[in-house]
């Protein structure tokens, strides 16, 4: 086990209101640059409380991120790059005060990005599932 970070994607439709819902989640590894995200299913309940601009502009920003990803890994797999770490995420968190913002960055325990993201989504994002008694 090892020590990643994460933070979760939030979109807020009104930025002036302060409700926002939680669209997703980037995790990874700060010391090599192994990062991992990943997105919510449900986007209809998504578009629903956030309308589609918002969730369309969230869905962009995942997909830019993923790129950046991908640039950097094969940037570092050529020896032409330093890996994304730890002040990188906590810029996303601080540059991104819209309607797509990020939480602070959070250290985790996992085996890998995909499991951290799979903790992050079963303790704070998915919604809870419902019991019946």
């Amino acid at each position: 086990m090892g020590r990643y970070v994460y933070s979760v994607v939030r979109c807020l439709p009104d930025p002036r209101t302060g409700e926002f819902v939680n669209v997703g989640a980037i995790a990874g590894d700060p010391l090599a640059g192994h990062w991992a995200i990943r997105q919510r299913r449900d986007t209809e309940r998504i578009r629903v409380f956030a309308g589609g601009p918002a969730l369309e502009a969230a869905t962009r920003c995942l997909l830019a991120l993923s790129e950046e990803i991908d640039r950097n890994r094969t940037a570092l797999s050529l020896g032409e790059a330093e890996p994304l770490g730890e002040n990188w995420l906590a810029d996303l968190h601080r540059n991104h005060r819209n309607v797509v913002q990020f939480t602070e960055p959070a250290p985790v325990t996992a085996n890998g990005p995909q499991e951290a993201l799979a903790f992050v989504f079963d303790q704070l994002i998915d919604p809870p599932k419902a019991s019946r008694h």
